[in-house]
C-alpha cells in the first residue's frame, strides 16, 4: 500500500460522516487455530487453520450525542442490524465501503479528557475490492 496521509479520511454510517473519529484501523480478517493435539501427540501441539473472518474496523472518537453519525451509529448498536459503512480516504485513494454491524460501542473518561468511544464494525461483507491498493 502506497504511503498516505490520513488527514481528511471520512467514516460514513449510510451516507452519514460519524464526527469526532480520532484514529482507525481496518483488518481484512483473521483466521483462528483449531488445537488438533491428542493424548497420543508428544512435543508440539497440532493445530489447522480455522476459518477466516469478514475483518474488522475499529476506531475511537470523542462523544458528541449532538453528532448525526454518532446517533446513526449507537441506534445501529441497540438494533443490532446490518448497516453500509464507507471510509472515505484523501486524495487519490480509493474508497472502502463494506456492510457491517456494530460490535463494540464503549465509552471511556479520564480526569482533563474528552469522553471517548471506542467502535468496533465487524465486517459482514466487502462491497469494494480488499485491501486498498
Amino acid at each position: 500500500m502506497a504511503e498516505f496521509d490520513p488527514a481528511g479520511t471520512v467514516v460514513k454510517i449510510g451516507s452519514t460522516a460519524i464526527g469526532n473519529v480520532k484514529n482507525f484501523r481496518v483488518s481484512p480478517g483473521t483466521r483462528s487455530d483449531r488445537d488438533r493435539t491428542n493424548i497420543t501427540h508428544t512435543g508440539y501441539r497440532r493445530v489447522a487453520t480455522g476459518m477466516r473472518s469478514q475483518g474488522a474496523c475499529t476506531f475511537q472518537m470523542i462523544a458528541d450525542p449532538a453528532d448525526a453519525g454518532q446517533i446513526l451509529l449507537n441506534a445501529a448498536f441497540e438494533a443490532n442490524t446490518e448497516v453500509t459503512f464507507t471510509i472515505d480516504y484523501p486524495g487519490s485513494t480509493p474508497t472502502q465501503v463494506f456492510v457491517g454491524r456494530v460490535a463494540k460501542h464503549d465509552f471511556a473518561a479520564d480526569i482533563d479528557a474528552d469522553m471517548m468511544i471506542d467502535v468496533q464494525l465487524n465486517v459482514v461483507s466487502w462491497t469494494t475490492t480488499w485491501p486498498v491498493e
